[in-house]
């Protein structure tokens, strides 16, 4: 078992609500989800400030994803439904919720299945 930190966070989120530079950082932290995993190097300057909405922004600000948790096999559909989300893709995000929620509830039936008492 090994723990997950998520240094997607970033500290936009974290900023107070009247700081003026928590909306720039959300930005940066939003161009992020444009870009291919696997790309490093200078995102913010990559992708086109046109391309992130205030929307968006108010999207990402509204998330609080833990900053630990246990990893588990379907971390990256947990990362997607954030960025799709983020993006603005609500079906997509939904329907990956209903996925990873039924995975892990049938997840935990097959680890609790061998404490099961049988009925008499």
């Amino acid at each position: 078992m090994f723990f997950k930190v998520n240094l997607n966070i970033g500290t936009a989120r974290y900023l107070p609500e009247n700081n003026p530079f928590r909306r720039v950082e959300a930005r940066k932290s939003i161009k992020c989800f444009h870009v291919p995993k696997g790309v490093g190097g200078l995102v913010d300057s990559l992708v086109p400030d046109d391309l992130v909405t205030d929307a968006m922004v108010d999207r990402y600000l509204a998330i609080r994803p833990p900053l630990y948790r246990i990893t588990a096999a379907f971390d990256p559909i947990i990362e997607e439904i954030e960025r799709t989300y983020v993006l603005g893709h609500t079906f997509s995000s939904i329907a990956s919720s209903v996925v990873v929620i039924e995975r892990m509830l049938n997840e935990a039936r097959i680890k609790l299945h061998k404490h099961e008492s049988p009925i008499v």
